[in-house]
């Protein structure tokens, strides 16, 4: 299952349905037009697809930060509630880490994804502070 970036409006509504999930207060529309506004402000979307499907999506943006440099920061990570418990999470978050190392960043920073960390080790950070991309 490969990683998809969501690079055109049209991408990115295909991934309406399961960021609904995660997003209830937006309709479709609000989504369309909050991603225009990030994506000026460099946010990405990346999805995977199962059966034609998107399962999971995660919203993203590279940046700089004076504790740890230049981060991946993940604002938005979603698994369709119906294909919940497989593994499709971790393994969005395992792509993560590799987009973020082939962006040159140091580490990954969330503030959403605290709840995956116990089951997928250090891809992942609070915002009180930010884990490496790779081990010691």
């Amino acid at each position: 299952m490969d990683v998809i970036f969501a690079e055109d409006e049209s991408a990115v509504r295909r991934c309406w349905p399961v960021f609904s999930q995660l997003r209830p207060h937006l309709d479709e529309d609000g989504f369309a037009e909050r991603w225009r506004t990030q994506s000026a402000e460099g946010y990405r979307i990346v999805c995977l697809e199962e059966d034609g499907e998107v399962r999971v999506a995660a919203g993203f943006r590279v940046m700089h930060t004076m504790i740890s440099g230049r981060i991946l920061y993940l604002d938005d990570l979603v698994t369709d509630e119906a294909v919940r418990g497989r593994g499709l999470g971790s393994h969005m978050l395992t792509a993560l880490k590799a987009i973020a190392a082939d962006e040159g960043c140091m580490s990954s920073t969330s503030t959403r994804a605290t709840s995956a960390m116990p089951r997928t080790g250090p891809t992942c950070a609070t915002a009180s502070g930010s884990m490496p991309t790779t081990s010691p």
